[in-house]
């Protein structure tokens, strides 16, 4: 049993990274054959794999069709920006009321480990990106930590892993040679400084100032990110075509 645990955690792992670096493609077909053979894994852990997948919208599960990789939708994304705007602005409001010290210490720690972390550029995959990822959605739930706030934080993380694809596929857009040139926009707004802003206000007490950055923040990044998504045709028929 523990064996069989170990092996589904195992493919698990390798497909959910995949997905993330966008091979396979949006809408791809997944065949639990085909990945067996692929991964050098049992069609058991596998199937084990795409279903807890399916139930994180990683993937669809498509009746007696087997599985597929979930689009990446103009639509969806707005959804997604949307939330975390709300999810992040109630959570900062609160713990900026409770002003925990620790939450303080936490803010500037996370602050820290981002600027260790070297920003992502055009042609990276999101499994180079893993350090950055890791300490920038630290730092941005550090920000919330400070608010008694336990299922919003937990549907935040659901909407940052979700939005992890939309920026890897970002970069990989960028990448391509006859692809659109990178937005300065999306370089800054993945830089130290536009971090570091957002914590000063934090940790200034500047309630008003904190909202503006950080509401100014979310929505230049919503706006860079349908650069690429804004058609909702347009980005499902990308998944087709791939």
């Amino acid at each position: 049993m523990a064996a069989s645990k170990s092996l589904a955690e195992e493919a698990y792992a390798v497909l959910r990274r995949a997905i993330m670096d966008g091979d396979p493609p949006p809408l791809a077909r997944l065949g639990p054959a085909e990945l067996s053979l692929r991964l050098g894994l049992g069609t058991t852990p596998i199937r084990e794999a795409l279903s807890r997948l399916a139930a994180e919208h990683m993937v669809i599960a498509l009746p007696q069709r087997g599985f597929r990789v979930a689009p990446l939708t103009a639509s969806e994304l707005s959804d997604l920006l949307t939330l975390r705007l709300g999810f992040e602005r109630e959570a900062l409001i609160a713990s900026m009321q409770a002003r925990h010290p620790r939450w303080r210490i936490g803010v500037e720690e996370a602050l820290a480990d981002l600027m260790r972390a070297t920003p992502p550029a055009p042609g990276q995959r999101s499994g180079e990106l893993a350090g950055w990822n890791r300490a920038h959605d630290r730092f941005h739930e550090a920000l919330m930590a400070g608010a008694d706030l336990p299922w919003l934080r937990r549907f935040h993380r659901l909407t940052l892993d979700q939005i992890e694809r939309y920026r890897a596929a970002m970069l990989r857009r960028h990448a391509v040679a006859d692809g659109p040139q990178p937005d300065p926009r999306f370089t800054r707004l993945l830089g130290h400084a536009e971090h570091a802003d957002i914590a000063e206000a934090v940790l200034r007490g500047d309630r008003m100032r904190a909202e503006s950055v950080l509401d100014r923040h979310m929505r230049e990044a919503g706006a860079v990110f349908m650069t690429l998504f804004g058609d909702p045709a347009g980005a499902a028929g990308e998944g087709r075509a791939a």
